[in-house]
C-alpha cells in the first residue's frame, strides 16, 4: 500500500555502500548529495546548507541542486509546468 506521509532520513552519503563521507574542512562543513539523470548519486561538501529529500533528488529532480544560499531548498513545481526549482527556506 503507497501511503504519503513525510518521514526524516539519514544523509545518504553517511551510508554510500558502506563508505561514510564527512566534511572535516570548516570552510566547507555540509554534506551534500545529488543524483544524476541515471540514479547515480554523488556526494560532496559544500560552503553552504543545501535542502532535499532522497525523492525529490533521486525521482523528481534528478541533477537539479540548489546552489543560491537564498534559495537552498529544491522542490517541485507543479504549477509552474512541471519543473524543479529552489525555494527560500520556509524559516
Amino acid at each position: 500500500k503507497s501511503e504519503r506521509k513525510c518521514l526524516c532520513a539519514a544523509n545518504p552519503c553517511w551510508d554510500s555502500a558502506g563508505l561514510l563521507h564527512s566534511c572535516p574542512s570548516p570552510s566547507f562543513p555540509y554534506l551534500r548529495f545529488s543524483y544524476d539523470d541515471k540514479g547515480r548519486m554523488s556526494c560532496s561538501c559544500s560552503s553552504k546548507p543545501f535542502y532535499s529529500s532522497v525523492y525529490m533528488s533521486l525521482n523528481m529532480c534528478p541533477g537539479h541542486v540548489c546552489e543560491d544560499a537564498d534559495f537552498p531548498v529544491l522542490d517541485y513545481e507543479q504549477r509552474e509546468g512541471g519543473r524543479c526549482i529552489c525555494r527560500r527556506h520556509p524559516c
